[in-house]
């Protein structure tokens, strides 16, 4: 008896295998996106956005025009306020310098006094050194006003009541306290702090209360005549 043979075809498990894996993509390669097209803008968008932009920069030219009129502005006020300063300080109303420093000291204690601190700190007596106004001269605007204010506040004794000021005797490092052949004592006091080479006013106080004013001296600077 001959033994029937099944005929009939089963799917191949290799081939299954392999379309299962072809239908994998490879994590290692980029998604490729295509982009989809723009859409063209219309007639009306188009000259609305050629309005905006038109708009937009009218803007800018008048804001520009602002600009310029507002620098042109705050250098004038500035003029007038610096102007305005250098009245109130005193400045150049002498051509003697020695003159124009004592009048910028004096205007300085009109000006930064009351009636009554005046009465209480009067302006007293001084002298200037021989390398004072050379000092003085070689500062710049902002720091002769800040030298003067010192120079005022030391001549009508103001200075003793001002820790900002912080007067003390001229004492170079590992020496004694200067003191000048004729008994007079040398004293400094702060016009700036917390900046580099700050400066100081140095000045000789005789026996007396008088006051010679030596020079404007940085920080450490302790040489004075």
């Amino acid at each position: 008896m001959t033994e029937s043979v099944n005929h009939h075809t089963f799917p191949q498990k290799e081939a299954i295998t392999i379309g299962r894996n072809a239908s994998r993509r490879d994590p290692h390669r980029p998604l490729i996106m295509t982009p989809a097209p723009s859409p063209v803008p219309s007639l009306a968008e188009v000259e609305r956005l050629q309005a905006d932009l038109a708009a937009a920069r009218a803007a800018l030219s008048a804001a520009n025009a602002d600009n310029t009129r507002l620098r042109r502005d705050n250098r004038r006020l500035t003029d007038q306020v610096a102007d305005l300063s250098a009245r109130e300080r005193g400045l150049g109303v002498y051509a003697d310098p020695v003159q124009q420093l004592r009048h910028e000291i004096w205007t300085g204690w009109l000006h930064a006094l009351t009636e009554h601190d005046r009465d209480r700190y009067p302006l007293a007596g001084y002298t200037l050194g021989p390398d004072l106004l050379p000092s003085v001269q070689a500062l710049n605007d902002a720091d002769r006003a800040r030298a003067v204010q010192a120079l005022t506040d030391t001549a009508c004794g103001l200075v003793w009541d001002l820790p900002s000021r912080n007067p003390h005797r001229q004492k170079p490092p590992a020496a004694e306290p200067v003191v000048r052949a004729d008994g007079a004592t040398a004293w400094r006091c702060y016009i700036q702090q917390n900046t580099p080479s700050a400066r100081r006013l140095v000045w000789w106080r005789y026996p007396d209360g008088r006051i010679e004013f030596a020079k404007i001296a940085l920080h450490d600077d302790m040489a004075c005549r």
